[in-house]
């Protein structure tokens, strides 16, 4: 077990760990998106697999410009 993060093995964001290069950032979590990994390019920047599994269908509907709708009865 690693006395920095605590976990085996560390944490990406852990100065022990096995230095792997980013090729992004994710800006839910901050951790490491590195070859292989898959994630999604949004708007607001890359999001990693696991943020966005774990995001409800409303915040990724809001992050696509697509918010949901409240439906008014018009009367004429």
């Amino acid at each position: 077990m690693c006395v920095e993060c605590g976990l085996n093995p560390c944490d990406a964001r852990c100065p022990n760990a096995d230095e792997e290069k980013a090729i992004f950032n994710c800006v839910m979590c901050g951790y490491p998106i590195v070859d292989g990994d898959f994630y999604w390019d949004s708007r607001d920047g890359c999001i990693c697999e696991d943020c966005l599994y774990e995001m409800r269908r409303e915040e990724i509907l809001e992050m696509c410009g697509e918010p949901l709708k409240k439906a008014v009865m018009e009367e004429y």
